[in-house]
């Protein structure tokens, strides 16, 4: 979850800091420490960013944070994929998304179904992009441009590369 996040991230850093502190001189110690102080409200600033533009979302509202742990937590429940999800999210139009039309092929929102929280994210999230009145096709640009289609997983880029070590590059061919 999101605190998680934060708190792994924090905690590496506090280590980090404890590790580099006897090459810092006296002084450089408290600027470490006002840095790690403001690193919680920073990342969590940056993240919730990061997640707008994955939904499309231009402006900042006060119900973000809960919309986004609403859409990650029901994907974590029922094992969707999480790239698969936005990018279904982002092909879809609202009326679909609003009347629940989803088709078979949009298998990251269709796994999330499983899930009744999905249709709490729908209905919230319909309402906050309409409430910024934009329009569909430039939500889903904006949005389609910050969740590709494709990600090439280690596994496959590893199966690639064994082939291509021993000069068999169809693998590489096939996933250009």
């Amino acid at each position: 979850d999101l605190e998680s996040q934060v708190d792994i991230g924090l905690w590496n850093l506090q280590k980090l800091s404890e590790a580099i502190k006897p090459l810092l001189s006296k002084d450089k110690h408290q600027q470490i420490q006002t840095i790690l102080q403001g690193y919680q409200q920073h990342y969590q600033k940056v993240l919730m960013s990061h997640y707008r533009m994955k939904l499309g979302l231009k402006e900042v509202e006060e119900g973000d944070e809960l919309l986004v742990v609403l859409l990650l937590d029901t994907m974590e429940t029922v094992k969707a994929d999480f790239t698969q999800t936005f990018r279904d999210l982002s092909e879809l139009s609202l009326e679909d998304l609003d009347e629940l039309k989803i088709p078979e092929s949009a298998w990251g929102l269709t796994t999330c179904l499983k899930s009744k929280r999905i249709k709490e994210f729908i209905q919230m999230y319909v309402k906050r992009i309409r409430g910024e009145g934009l329009s569909d096709e430039i939500r889903m640009e904006n949005m389609q441009a910050a969740n590709p289609r494709y990600i090439l997983r280690n596994w496959i880029a590893q199966a690639a590369i064994e082939r291509a070590e021993q000069d068999d590059f169809s693998e590489v061919q096939f996933l250009l």
